[in-house]
């Protein structure tokens, strides 16, 4: 089974805002964080679907558990478009 570092809600959305304060000073395009978190039943890694938002209570897509949101991790996303000639 793997890990992960989970932080508490407020010590992580300090942190998730801190990087895509940096993501959108340094230019990045559509930048976004995504919120995650293990589930205590089944251990699946899950995640908030909708983009820079936390919610109280988290769903696991695999086993169906709600589970109160206390401590988690996030990801950082940006969307680079090709260009177009």
């Amino acid at each position: 089974m793997v890990l992960y570092e989970d932080y508490p809600v407020e010590e992580l959305r300090a942190g998730a805002e801190a990087a895509l304060n940096e993501m959108i000073e340094s230019g990045a395009p559509d930048p976004h964080v995504y919120f995650k978190a293990t589930c205590p039943s089944c251990g699946e890694r899950c995640m908030f679907q909708e983009p820079d938002t936390i919610f109280e209570e988290m769903e696991c897509g695999e086993c169906g558990t709600l589970f109160p949101f206390t401590k988690g991790n996030y990801m950082l996303s940006s969307v680079r478009l090709p260009r177009l000639s």
